[in-house]
């Protein structure tokens, strides 16, 4: 076993190309195990309650499932969109997804594939 640790973004100027890049993330929450949503911004808060540690907030664009459907529709395929924008804590986050747009969408901007064959681990949560 070796332990691995994601690099998550959420930059609107990244690198020299100055594209905005916002990570996804799966989300542990407590009604569904893949819960999806986009890294807007991280917020850290000093609090006079709290000088011993600083806490960190996360502002995120929650994904659900979407009822666009493919041309083409393969066994397991998740469609994810946006959904409520929410502050959560970034403690919650299970680790980085990869998701990829749903070229040929009215709303490709918004409307996402889950690419749940990019390492082992994604293809077992995906349940494949």
């Amino acid at each position: 076993f070796t332990g691995k640790c994601d690099v998550l973004r959420c930059n609107p100027d990244f690198q020299v190309n100055h594209e905005e890049r916002f990570d996804f993330v799966n989300v542990n929450m407590d009604q569904n195990s893949l819960s999806f949503a986009r890294i807007l911004y991280l917020f850290r808060c000093v609090l006079p309650s709290h000088r011993e540690e600083d806490i960190n907030i996360a502002l995120v664009r929650s994904l659900k499932a979407s009822r666009w459907k493919p041309n083409t529709l393969w066994e397991n395929c998740r469609l994810l969109e946006d959904d409520r924008t929410m502050f959560i804590l970034p403690r919650y986050f299970v680790r980085g997804a990869h998701m990829i747009n749903a070229f040929g969408c009215r709303n490709e901007r918004s409307t996402y594939y889950l690419n749940d064959v990019v390492d082992g681990d994604w293809f077992l949560r995906a349940e494949n």
